[in-house]
């Protein structure tokens, strides 16, 4: 394979000097011939991204991971897809970042359900199009009176029914909104892994985004029971199943998020507040998109027992 490089010398730069230079740059270029540098540093930041998943997001990352960063894609490909990998500078991503967060970039669309759907959906026959199209009961409720739901929703539903989806759902797309602060720093953190693997994998020698100031996330705002909302819980209780009731107080106790009490009770329904450690069911995405294959509870902690606690039963 022939490798070649132009190089024009600055104005100015003769004699002794202009031969430096040329050697310097001569050094240099066989260098990055050797260590491969030269033949994939001209690529493309799409080719990269594609190559990103194939030897590294399909295979080490989650399922669901990668198909979270695959959904990103797009706007990165029409931002910077057709720049080559070498030529971009923390400039280019700010100003990426910059247009994320303008106006009338997000176009969501929302679907809400036709007459011609609502036809096919007669209250006896719901449960068995939502088991089907596996949609929840909330959601199915709300579809049918009324409410807007995803268009992954209203896809499921519109293919139990056999209807097409133009025909099942009215779709109202809501333009002129903006990206929020975290979405906008998970494409800052699928960047900079994408540009980490390619310092790794020597076709650039720094990561830009290590250069580019990160979006800020928004503040979340956690919305706790109060404690006279707690006693009303623990009070209608009394007369639930032991099951739901010792995993409502298990959560209430600990604060815990809303799988770690699933993960710790192991659904062995026992009250003595001895619970034995469960050993992972967690839902998991395959890589055709699909829930299917379940893993294990990534925090250690999620195993453990539970001594001396007294609970309701």
């Amino acid at each position: 394979m022939l490798v070649n490089r132009t190089f024009t010398p600055p104005p100015g730069l003769t004699g002794k000097k202009l031969e430096k230079e040329l050697q310097r740059q001569a050094d240099a270029f066989e260098q990055e011939v050797h260590s491969g540098i030269s033949l994939d540093a001209s690529m493309k930041l799409d080719d990269l991204i594609e190559r990103w998943f194939t030897e590294y997001a399909d295979r080490q990352l989650k399922p669901k991971t990668a198909t979270e960063y695959r959904k990103l894609v797009p706007r990165v490909s029409a931002a910077l897809g057709h720049m080559k990998v070498n030529q971009i500078r923390p400039a280019h991503l700010m100003a990426f970042y910059a247009n994320l967060s303008e106006g009338g970039v997000r176009q969501d669309s929302t679907y809400t359900a036709t007459a011609a759907l609502l036809k096919l959906l007669p209250k006896g026959q719901r449960a068995r199009i939502r088991e089907t199209a596996g949609v929840g009961e909330e959601t199915m409720r709300g579809l049918c009176s009324g409410k807007p739901v995803s268009r992954k929703t209203a896809e499921k539903v519109a293919d139990t029914a056999g209807l097409p989806l133009s025909k099942a759902f009215t779709e109202k797309v809501r333009a002129g909104g903006k990206l929020g602060g975290n979405t906008q720093l998970h494409y800052h953190r699928f960047l900079s892994s994408v540009f980490e693997k390619a310092v790794k994998w020597q076709l650039i020698d720094e990561n830009p985004c290590r250069r580019t100031e990160a979006p800020k996330a928004a503040e979340i705002e956690v919305e706790a029971l109060q404690e006279e909302d707690v006693a009303k819980l623990l009070e209608a209780l009394q007369d639930a199943p032991a099951q739901y009731s010792v995993i409502t107080q298990l959560a209430l106790l600990t604060g815990a998020r809303r799988v770690h009490p699933l993960q710790r009770c192991g659904g062995s329904g026992r009250t003595d507040g001895r619970f034995q450690p469960y050993q992972g069911k967690v839902p998991r995405i395959t890589k055709d998109g699909s829930q299917g294959r379940f893993c294990r509870p990534r925090e250690p902690s999620a195993f453990c027992f539970f001594h001396g606690v007294r609970f309701m039963g």
